[in-house]
């Protein structure tokens, strides 16, 4: 099983001006996409962001929905192992649904828009968080625990050249509170149903 190396910071707008032009002349676009996902893990027993070792996901990218699992700690700098199921265009709501019968009626929803550079091994996304902000992740995919100190070490130099600074695990965490409040939303499958899925997020699923 692979393991993703990721390590995420902010960007003011300066920042994000001066990153987006530098990647666009230095870098290979790879993809843009926009993405809407439901984290059920704040919900599940035991769980909060700052000991969360498990996080489970519905979610879909420009109209391609998966299952996610991550097994690791989630923090500002991580290394992740990541099991993705992905499912036919068209299936997202009957992924929500196959959540909420399995006892997930409760995840965080969010938005994300993501536009994902290729430079020197590393894939740099600069993240939207659409009528809020903006940040980015650095992350590269490794196929053992013993690679990923030396994987992080060439994230944090070339981000270092960039002029880039990463959060640390408690700002990561505050900033996820901060989302929580302005940004994201609990989605209640009991409450809202598919149908607010589909009316409000129609251009997502």
């Amino acid at each position: 099983m692979s393991i993703e190396v990721e390590m995420r910071g902010p960007l003011s707008e300066d920042d994000h001006k001066r990153l987006g032009q530098f990647l666009k002349e230095k870098a290979t676009l790879k993809k843009e996409f926009k993405r809407l996902l439901i984290d059920y893990s704040d919900f599940l027993p035991d769980s909060n962001i700052r000991n969360r070792h498990l996080d489970v996901r519905a979610r879909v990218t420009d109209g391609e929905p998966e299952m996610i699992i991550k097994l690791g700690k989630w923090a500002a700098s991580e290394n992740r192992k990541e099991i993705a199921a992905k499912l036919n265009k068209g299936e997202f709501l009957n992924l929500v649904e196959s959540f909420a019968a399995l006892g997930h009626t409760k995840g965080i929803l969010c938005v994300r828009h993501k536009s994902v550079y290729a430079i020197r091994g590393i894939d740099f996304d600069i993240v939207e968080i659409p009528n809020h902000s903006f940040e980015f992740e650095a992350e590269t995919i490794v196929e053992s625990e013993d690679d990923v100190e030396n994987a992080k070490k060439k994230i944090s130099g070339l981000s270092a050249k960039l002029g880039l600074n990463f959060y640390s695990d408690e700002e990561w965490y505050k900033r996820i509170e901060q989302l929580d409040k302005e940004a994201n939303m609990v989605y209640d499958f009991e409450k809202h149903g598919t149908e607010y899925l589909e009316k409000n997020y129609k251009e997502y699923i």
